[in-house]
């Protein structure tokens, strides 16, 4: 489900000119994600709390910048039906 809402926003947000690199950059970062919880784990260890502490903090950062662009989120039409 987050997907499909993540890349419903992007392809509102972006103009037919700009779709492509959009969605290759939103590819990437993505990719970069998936890439970087073995990197972190390869780094910090599976034991302890370092592991549950980097990540968390991750989330908090990530979730401070979205509330930067809350405003620039689409809104969808709701349906009457």
């Amino acid at each position: 489900g987050t997907y499909v809402i993540s890349e419903t926003w992007v392809n509102e947000l972006a103009t037919s000119q700009n779709r492509g690199r959009v969605m290759g950059f939103y590819t990437t970062i993505l990719s970069a994600g998936f890439a970087l919880g073995p990197f972190i784990l390869a780094i910090t260890g599976t034991s302890g709390w370092l592991p549950f502490l980097v990540v968390i903090t991750i989330m908090l950062i990530t979730t401070i910048g979205l509330f930067f662009i809350c405003h620039c989120l689409p809104e969808f039409a709701k349906d009457t039906t």
